[in-house]
C-alpha cells in the first residue's frame, strides 16, 4: 500500500487553554467526596437511594514519529448516577464530557448524536448509558440506551456485535469504553433447574434494538484516520498506460490531483431495520457456556467510495511530451448493511489455569478493501469506458464505477485463550483467526488471518503498581502492535497511568496501516 499523503497539515492549536481545562478536569473532582449513597425525597415522597460515582482525567499522547498528526492534551470528566428508585427498579445515568484531544476542524461544543459517523466537537458531551432496570422475579428487563459485553475472549470477541464503537483512539482506550450505547429493550429469563445432570443457572436473554446507531469515525485530518480509506493527493500514470479503446493507448502521461471529502449518512430507520439478538447461557459442571444469535446492522465500520473526474484544460490533447492534468474529487460515506451471526463460547478453570474459547459464523459481513486498489491503474482502465473518456476529453465530468470499497462475505471467526496465575504473575496466550469464505479479490484482511495475543500482568507493592504488557502479532501479512502499560495507585482514588504504544508491519493490514502512530501516553485520573 502506498504511503499516506495528506493534502495539508493543520496548525497545532494553542496548548495553554487545553492544558488549563485538563488540569481543572483532574483537580475539581478531588473536592468531591468519594461515592456516597443519599436518600432523596420530594414533596413528602421518597425518590429512592442514589449513588454518584465518576472521575476526572487528564490524558496526553506524545507522538514519536515526526509524520504523526498532532494530538492535543485532553480533559475528560465522567459521571454515573445510580438510583434504586424502587425495590424492583433501578435507574442508571452515565454521561461523559471531553475537551481537547484528537478532534480537528471542530464545530464547537455539542452533544454526540446517534446518526452521524463524522462528529467533531470540542468540548464534546455524550450520554453513554441511560436505562431502567426492572427485576420481576424470574425476568429482568432493561429499557433504554445501553451497552452489551458478550463473549469471553480478551480484546477480540467474534460474538460481540451488538454495539457500534468509536474509532478516534482505538489502541489505548479500552474496548468497553469505546462502545456506543444503543437504544434497546433486553429481557432475561432465568430457567428453572431441570435435573442434576443437566445445565444449571441457565438464562435466556432477548435483545431488540429498534433504532440502528452509526459507528463513529475520525475526521480525515485526525491522526487515527486509516490510510486504507484515504487517497493520495496526487497520482501519476506513465505514457501508454491509459487504454482509450480499439487497442489504442494515450501517448501522454496522466497526472491526477485528488482530494477526499467525507459525508454523513444516517442508518436506515424503518421498522424492519431493527436488530434482534438472543443469548442462552448456563453452567455445565465447571464450564460456563453461551450460545448466540444476531440479525441486524453491521456494527463494524464500513464505507462507500466514489470519485468524480474532470479535465479542466479540455478539449484538445497536449503534446505527447506533456501530461494530461486531471482533477478528481473522491467521496467517502458510511454504509449500513444487514448481517447475521451464530456463535458460541465456553470457559472453564483448573486450579490456576483458565481457558476460554469463542467462535462465530457470520454471513454478509462487510470486509474492507483499500482506496489505493480502487484507484490503481488496472482498476481505472477497467472502470473507465471509451465513451466516458470521450466525455472527459470534452471537458465533462465522469463518475466511473470503481467497485465496492467494502464487499459482503461470509466469515468464520474463532479464538481460544488461556491464562495461568503463578505467584502473582498472570501470563496469557490467545490465538484468533478469521476465515473469509468464497473470496476472489484482495482485501485489507487476508483470506485466512491469524493473530496471536501475548500478555503478561503483575501487581507490585501491595497492588499499588500494576504492569500490563501485551503484544498482538499477525501471521499472514505480518503486523505487530505492542503496548506497555503501567498504573500507579497513589491513593484509593488517585492513579497515574503511563505507557508506550508500538505499531509495526505491513501497511496492507488493518493494524499495520497505522505504522506512523507510535506514541507514549500519560493519564492522570481521580475517581470519586
Amino acid at each position: 500500500m502506498s504511503r499516506l499523503i495528506l493534502t495539508h497539515r493543520h496548525a497545532r492549536r494553542p496548548a495553554l487553554p487545553a492544558l488549563l481545562l485538563v488540569a481543572l478536569s483532574t483537580v475539581l473532582p478531588m473536592a468531591v467526596r468519594p461515592a456516597a449513597a443519599i436518600d432523596l425525597t420530594y414533596d413528602g415522597g421518597r425518590l429512592g437511594r442514589w449513588t454518584a460515582t465518576g472521575y476526572g482525567e487528564a490524558y496526553a499522547a506524545f507522538a514519536v514519529d515526526p509524520d504523526t498528526q498532532d494530538q492535543d492534551p485532553a480533559g475528560i470528566f465522567g459521571l454515573t448516577l445510580t438510583g434504586d428508585v424502587h425495590e424492583r427498579a433501578r435507574l442508571v445515568f452515565d454521561v461523559r464530557t471531553m475537551v481537547g484531544g484528537w478532534a480537528r476542524n471542530t464545530d464547537g461544543a455539542n452533544l454526540f448524536n446517534l446518526n452521524d459517523t463524522f462528529q467533531n466537537f470540542d468540548p464534546s458531551f455524550e450520554v453513554n448509558d441511560l436505562y431502567l432496570d426492572l427485576y420481576l422475579g424470574k425476568v429482568d428487563l432493561r429499557l433504554g440506551k445501553q451497552t452489551f459485553a458478550w463473549g469471553n475472549l480478551d480484546t477480540f470477541n467474534p460474538v460481540d456485535v451488538l454495539n457500534t464503537r468509536w474509532w478516534n483512539d482505538p489502541f489505548i482506550t479500552e474496548v468497553e469504553d469505546r462502545k456506543i450505547g444503543v437504544p434497546a429493550l433486553s429481557a432475561s429469563y432465568f430457567l428453572p433447574e431441570l435435573g442434576p445432570r443437566l445445565p444449571e443457572d441457565t438464562s435466556l436473554t432477548f435483545v431488540w434494538v429498534p433504532l440502528p446507531v452509526s459507528f463513529r469515525f475520525p475526521d480525515r485530518t485526525e491522526r487515527w484516520f486509516p490510510e486504507s480509506t484515504n487517497v493520495q493527493s496526487a497520482n501519476a500514470f506513465p505514457p501508454d498506460s491509459v487504454d482509450i479503446g480499439g487497442g489504442t493507448t494515450l501517448p501522454n502521461a496522466v497526472d491526477v490531483t485528488n482530494d477526499l471529502r467525507t459525508k454523513n449518512d444516517s442508518p436506515p430507520r424503518n421498522p424492519s431495520d431493527g436488530a434482534f439478538a438472543a443469548r442462552l447461557r448456563g453452567f455445565y459442571g465447571s464450564v460456563d457456556w453461551s450460545l448466540y444469535g444476531y440479525s441486524g446492522q453491521e456494527t463494524a465500520p464500513a464505507f462507500d467510495f466514489s470519485a468524480s473526474v474532470i479535465w479542466p484544460d479540455a478539449p484538445g490533447l497536449p503534446p505527447p511530451d506533456q501530461p494530461v492534468m486531471l482533477r478528481a474529487s473522491s467521496l467517502l460515506e458510511p454504509r449500513f448493511d444487514r448481517i447475521g451471526l451464530l456463535g458460541a463460547d465456553a470457559a472453564t478453570s483448573f486450579g490456576g489455569l483458565t481457558t476460554r474459547a469463542e467462535a462465530a459464523f457470520g454471513w454478509d459481513r462487510l470486509q474492507p478493501r483499500t482506496t489505493a486498489a480502487l484507484l490503481s491503474e488496472e482498476n481505472l482502465n477497467a472502470a473507465v469506458s471509451p465513451r466516458q473518456l470521450q466525455r472527459l476529453f470534452q471537458g465533462k465530468p465522469i463518475n466511473p464505477d470503481l467497485g465496492n470499497l467494502f464487499v459482503s462475505r461470509d466469515t468464520i471467526e474463532w479464538g481460544i485463550g488461556a491464562d495461568y496465575l503463578y505467584r502473582g504473575w498472570l501470563p496469557l496466550v490467545q490465538v484468533n483467526q478469521t476465515v473469509v469464505l468464497d473470496n476472489d479479490i484482495e482485501l485489507l484482511l487476508a483470506d485466512i488471518d491469524t493473530q496471536f495475543l501475548f500478555a503478561l500482568r503483575r501487581s507490585f507493592f501491595a497492588e499499588r503498581l500494576d504492569m500490563d504488557l501485551s503484544v498482538i502479532q499477525g501471521v499472514a501479512r505480518g503486523y505487530t502492535s505492542a503496548l506497555a502499560d503501567f498504573t500507579v495507585e497513589i491513593t484509593d482514588h488517585f492513579r497515574v497511568r503511563f505507557g508506550y504504544l508500538l505499531i509495526a508491519g505491513s501497511r496492507r493490514t488493518i493494524i499495520g496501516q497505522f505504522h506512523d502512530n507510535d506514541e507514549g501516553f500519560l493519564q492522570i485520573r481521580y475517581a470519586f
